[in-house]
């Protein structure tokens, strides 16, 4: 994403966690821009957000409406990525073996 030069990985831990609360946070963290990859996951955590961002005042506005107030989070970790060794999308078409 031309001008998004700084990543960063989002772990969200939900305060309720219900079909619908999740439901509700992932379209809420879908919707926006900044947001390329969201995830339910299992573990200690319960959603993992990849952003692409323009700057840490995006980051700052993003949180506001990504997890404070009423979006039912009740803590996040974010992990900003400062090098990339791989990032790749394609996965191969042959099984392996």
């Amino acid at each position: 994403r031309a001008g998004r030069v700084l990543r960063a990985i989002v772990t969200v831990e939900l305060k309720e966690h219900g079909e619908q609360q999740m439901r509700r946070f992932l379209d809420l963290a879908a919707a926006e821009d900044a947001v390329t990859q969201a995830f339910a996951v299992t573990g200690a955590v319960d959603v993992v957000l990849v952003m692409r961002l323009a700057d840490m005042e995006e980051f700052d506005v993003l949180c506001e409406r990504l997890f404070r107030d009423r979006t039912n989070v009740a803590r996040f970790f974010t992990l900003v990525v400062i090098r990339t060794a791989k990032d790749e999308t394609a996965i191969p078409l042959e099984a392996p073996g």
